[in-house]
């Protein structure tokens, strides 16, 4: 298993920047009482951008998508 010593090392490392690329950087909420808009948006270090709806019966809309480094 010593052979593969670099292999496994490139792979720590890119486990590494993908856990760090998935990580909330931000949570915004907003809050619109007169339209009922109540949401909490979620920006990821990626730029990633999710907006997650109080109300249930609405699903989660994704508002920008990552950007691949």
């Amino acid at each position: 298993m010593t052979e593969h010593n670099d292999k496994v090392e490139k792979r720590r490392i890119q486990l590494f920047r993908e856990k760090d690329m998935n990580a909330i950087s931000c949570i915004i909420g907003y809050k619109n009482a007169p339209l009922g808009e109540d949401y909490t948006e979620y920006r990821y270090n990626s730029g990633k951008v999710i907006r997650k709806y109080a109300d249930k019966r609405k699903k989660d809309v994704v508002i920008t998508e990552a950007h691949r480094t």
